[in-house]
């Protein structure tokens, strides 16, 4: 939870995670933007919204990603790929 987008790049899905990163970087130069031309009416919704949307997807998605991927590991049982390659 500490920035959007490093959960999925944790979880494997370094596209998206990456996605998530770069329209946050969007929108918070976009509000930079707003913030400077005066337009604070625009700016303050860009970034409640816009931001702390993108936040909240992030923190959603890599805990369902997460919990896809635990669940696949518990269906395997303890014989994991890993396992199975190492030993």
């Amino acid at each position: 939870m500490l920035h959007g987008g490093l959960g999925q790049i944790y979880n494997g899905e370094i596209g998206k995670g990456l996605g998530i990163i770069v329209s946050k970087v969007i929108v918070l130069i976009l509000g930079i933007v707003l913030l400077a031309m005066g337009r604070w009416g625009f700016a303050i919704p860009l970034f409640l919204f816009g931001w702390g949307g993108l936040w909240a997807f992030g923190v959603w998605d890599a805990y369902q990603s997460a919990h896809r991927h635990n669940q696949r590991q518990f269906e395997m049982g303890p014989e994991s790929e890993w396992i199975k390659g190492h030993f």
